[in-house]
């Protein structure tokens, strides 16, 4: 921010596009900013590296995990990238950086997700894989489709976190392995859990369809083959990751003995059924038909792209197979058991291991970065408690010492102070003769 403010003495967007685009700012300055700017991006929306954060933060309640951790504040990094997406725009370097993190993340994180057994933590690595589309769309150069995504999976994702909260209300853990059969027990919160594992998973007629879709077209068009493949790899793993999650939920037989289970009051309810139709309707807005949502966007703005991007009828074939192939599976292995569940999660799999322990990235964190800043903040208290305050006590106490001392001359006593003037004229007496008067 400082650096664009030095260079276009201003922090409104439309002077500082209005600079970037009259050639004011080199393309080197204009480089740095917006991948400096991407950096704190990458924090606040749980990219990759930068990560980590965000799975331990669903740690909190559910409404919270909805609506701050889903929909609203880790796409606050999305939403700055899309806000200076003129700046990202003017350097193709940047916008590569961009598309490169948001596919790696998304399938990084999805495939953390394949093997989770929290249930809560599946849907947030879900979170940080959609994140990363969302990167892969405005990197892509698909602004509509990565704004477009946005607001799709904010309702779906949403209306996934109050479905699981209600889930763990009835059951009392977040445990997937100890749930089960939940389909005739929770007969409202199944279906709207169902409605929002449908859109995630990008089946057709549902809103997460229509933006995947765009943002598809966007890494094909933009001229990014290999990261297209990634996204279409992802697009696998979150369809079959989400029915697993959903068949071990709510299929088959309870795997642990639930007494008591019952559906949640309408409180809870009441939001997820509007949730649940705003996942279904959402999509609509923009559509390879109906382009209202993407023409509203970029309108008044040549930086921002077309409203709409045609892209080959094979990509949606492609994404929908794609999605129904990771459903598929996930319904041989859950709930028909046709294949054993330890093709990736057997207990001696070193896959699996690396999968269920997130490829270790927070042991290394704690072996390196947390380590080392602890190591440097153990030498500054050093420094601080026996340095610095070792001085200052020292200093306190010689003055202390001082002031005491001096304090024992203050009898009182007309004699003593008589007899340290008369001291005193003596020895000026003394140094008068000896050093032969005044010059």
């Amino acid at each position: 921010m400082i650096l664009l403010f030095w260079e276009t003495r201003s922090f409104e967007y439309s002077e500082i596009f209005r600079a970037v685009e009259s050639g004011a700012v080199s393309s080197t300055m204009i480089t740095l900013t917006a991948i400096l700017i991407f950096i704190g991006a990458v924090g606040k929306s749980g990219q990759f590296p930068l990560h980590t954060w965000l799975p331990d933060a669903m740690e909190g309640p559910t409404p919270v995990s909805a609506l701050i951790h889903a929909a609203t504040m880790v796409a606050a990094g999305v939403y700055l990238v899309a806000s200076l997406f003129p700046l990202f725009a003017a350097s193709e370097t940047a916008l590569l950086t961009v598309a490169i993190i948001g596919a790696f993340t998304a399938i990084f994180a999805a495939s953390i997700g394949l093997v989770q057994t929290d249930i809560k933590r599946v849907l947030a690595y879900s979170t940080v894989s959609q994140l990363g589309y969302m990167m892969l769309a405005l990197g892509s150069a698909g602004y509509v489709a990565g704004v477009f995504h946005l607001m799709t999976h904010a309702f779906f994702k949403a209306l996934l976190f109050l479905a699981a909260g209600s889930v763990i209300h009835a059951v009392h853990t977040q445990n997937i392995e100890e749930m089960g059969g939940l389909w005739k027990k929770l007969k409202l919160t199944a279906p709207l859990f169902l409605i929002g594992t449908l859109a995630i998973s990008g089946v057709p007629l549902f809103s997460g369809f229509f933006s995947k879709d765009e943002i598809l077209i966007a890494a094909w068009e933009g001229g990014h083959p290999v990261l297209f493949l990634l996204a279409l790899a992802a697009a696998f793993m979150t369809a079959f990751y989400m029915f697993r999650l959903f068949f071990m939920v709510f299929t088959g037989e309870p795997r642990t003995p639930m007494k008591n289970v019952h559906e949640s009051p309408s409180m809870m309810t009441f939001p997820m059924i509007v949730l649940g139709v705003l996942a279904v309707i959402a999509g609509y807005v923009q559509t390879p038909f109906n382009h209202n949502l993407g023409e509203w966007l970029v309108n008044g703005n040549e930086a921002l792209g077309h409203g709409h991007v045609e892209g080959p009828i094979w990509i949606m074939i492609a994404a929908t197979v794609v999605s129904l192939a990771g459903i598929y599976l996930a319904y041989l292995i859950y709930y028909k058991r046709s294949i054993a569940r330890n093709w990736l999660s057997g207990s001696g799999d070193t896959l699996h291991s690396i999968l269920l322990n997130k490829y270790y990235i927070d042991e290394f964190y704690q072996m390196t970065v947390v380590a080392v800043t602890k190591g440097i903040s153990y030498f500054l208290r050093f420094i601080d408690v026996f340095l610095v305050e070792g001085i200052m006590k020292g200093v306190a106490g010689i003055v202390q010492g001082l002031g005491a001392a001096g304090s024992k001359l203050q009898t009182g006593q007309t004699q003593t102070y008589a007899a340290v003037a008369f001291i005193g004229l003596a020895l000026l007496a003394v140094i008068f003769v000896l050093t032969g008067g005044y010059l």
